[in-house]
């Protein structure tokens, strides 16, 4: 009995150990299974890790190979083609004050198309020059060596510099010449020389550095064009003052001249120029102060007519163009004398700009009206003074022609012939008075008077258009007397008849 109790007791235990296996075994596959989701998260963590190494590594690579780049020669000569290609706008440039020395500090304001630039980068020029192409030349000659601070560049911006330098200028005669060219070309060439060290951050962080690249940039300077006068004659602004001597006019003028240039200069010293007309010296100007900007600018100037016996001719001819207001063609020449200062004196020596000159837009006949009577005709002259300083009427010879018909003469109006004293007559400062001249039928030259009837009769008012042509005499007080050829056309006139005539 005992011994089957012990069997039985090894059964139960049996069945025990059987039933804490199959649990045991259900535990050990749930713990198998959550063993498993672990090892998939495991799995993705590892790939991330993964991946990330082997971005480390490309990064790493692509440092390694950058710096290797830019650290080879070929690095340099890549900077190089990319900064002597970049498109370069000159906006401004005021070369400041020209005093006597030899340096200028200039400051431009230029705008440089987009960069497709990665990266900001930082660039200074070094052992700089500046070239220009002379006249008549060939090649490019030096002007003189050029500093200029570090530039900042930022990435994929379009940039716009505001840039102070100096020029240290080696040749003045070149400088001369190449400024010459300047005022009179439409455009001239300039060029940078150099070389250039960048500094900027690759990624961000990593600082990198270019050195001695090679600089040699070209840049067209838009010039004067001889002041552009084709489109910008030059004009009168303002007549300030006026002084009549025995053989000259001194005028203090202001003009109106045109800058078709992006540059400005200021020149303090006094310059001075002489003045052709038709080849003949008749004056001189005289420049103190000169500021000059791009576009419109206003030039206070001393005038100095002179009358040597030589030029007489052209004096008339240049005042009578003047009074009838047309467009004086000019020759402004300068010469080594031109300025005390030197770059200045190089410059004018050789200097010769043709200029438009146009006047005020004011005829000195303005309008007349006449009366013809039985005993002669009565004529009203309406005179306009251009200058701010009086006038003194002396003879008035004019004969009065039909627009259509040049040839025909109307009447004629001789103050010297008038029965009221018109030499001496007062003609007030900018303003416009009535010369009266009371003539005779002989002294009065009329022509057919049944062919002054019908223009009398024919034009509305008694009002027809005539051209009025003779020499005119007049002082220039206090004592420059002169005579001009003078003509106008398209002169108003107003006719008509009295049987008695009343002042």
């Amino acid at each position: 009995m005992a011994k089957g109790r012990s069997a039985e007791a090894r059964r139960l235990k049996d069945s025990d150990a059987d039933l804490s296996d199959e649990e045991s075994f259900d535990d050990s596959e749930d713990i198998a299974d959550f063993d498993d989701e672990g090892e998939v998260d495991g799995g993705r963590r590892d790939r991330t890790a993964c991946s990330r190494q082997r971005g480390r590594i490309m990064f790493g690579a692509s440092l390694a190979l950058a710096a290797l780049l830019l650290a080879n020669p070929l690095a340099r000569k890549v900077a190089s083609l990319f900064l002597n290609g970049i498109s370069v706008d000159l906006e401004f440039v005021d070369v400041g004050e020209v005093n006597g020395t030899s340096n200028f500090f200039p400051v431009c304001i230029a705008r440089v198309a987009a960069l497709p630039l990665l990266v900001s980068v930082n660039v200074q020029i070094r052992d700089a020059s500046l070239w220009a192409r002379l006249p008549m030349g060939t090649s490019e000659a030096k002007i003189g060596l050029l500093m200029v601070p570090e530039l900042y560049i930022p990435a994929f911006q379009e940039l716009r510099l505001s840039l102070s330098s100096e020029i240290q200028v080696e040749s003045l005669e070149n400088l001369a010449a190449a400024a010459e060219e300047f005022i009179l070309a439409q455009s001239n060439n300039w060029r940078v020389k150099g070389v250039v060290d960048v500094r900027f951050h690759l990624f961000g962080f990593i600082p990198v550095s270019i050195s001695d690249i090679t600089l040699d940039k070209q840049f067209a300077l838009k010039g004067m064009a001889g002041f552009s006068q084709e489109l910008n004659p030059v004009t009168v602004n303002e007549i300030v003052s006026a002084e009549g001597l025995v053989d000259s006019v001194k005028m203090q003028v202001s003009v109106n001249l045109h800058n078709p240039s992006c540059v400005a200069a200021t020149i303090k010293s006094e310059m001075v120029f002489g003045i052709k007309f038709n080849g003949h010296r008749f004056g001189i100007a005289v420049v103190t102060g000169l500021h000059m900007v791009p576009g419109h600018n206003v030039v206070p100037l001393s005038f100095f007519l002179t009358n040597t016996g030589n030029n007489n001719e052209a004096i008339q001819q240049f005042i009578s163009g003047y009074m009838q207001a047309t467009e004086q063609p000019v020759t402004v020449v300068g010469s080594k004398l031109s300025s005390q200062d030197p770059f200045l004196s190089m410059l004018l020596q050789t200097f010769s700009v043709n200029m438009n000159f146009q006047p005020p837009s004011t005829q000195f006949i303005q309008g007349i009206t006449a009366k013809v009577w039985p005993e002669g005709l009565k004529a009203d002259v309406e005179v306009f003074n251009p200058l701010p300083v009086e006038l003194t009427m002396g003879n008035l010879d004019l004969g009065i022609y039909l627009q259509e018909a040049p040839d025909e003469k109307i009447f004629a109006l001789n103050s010297a012939l008038s029965q009221t004293h018109v030499p001496g007559t007062v003609l007030q400062p900018n303003q416009k008075s009535t010369v009266s001249i009371h003539l005779s039928i002989l002294g009065a030259q009329i022509g057919a008077i049944w062919e002054l009837q019908r223009l009398i009769a024919a034009a509305e008012a008694g009002r027809i258009t005539v051209s009025a042509r003779g020499p005119v005499t007049f002082t220039v007080l206090p004592s420059y007397t002169l005579t001009i050829p003078y003509s106008v056309y398209n002169l108003t006139a107003h006719l008509g008849w009295c049987i008695l005539c009343l002042p």
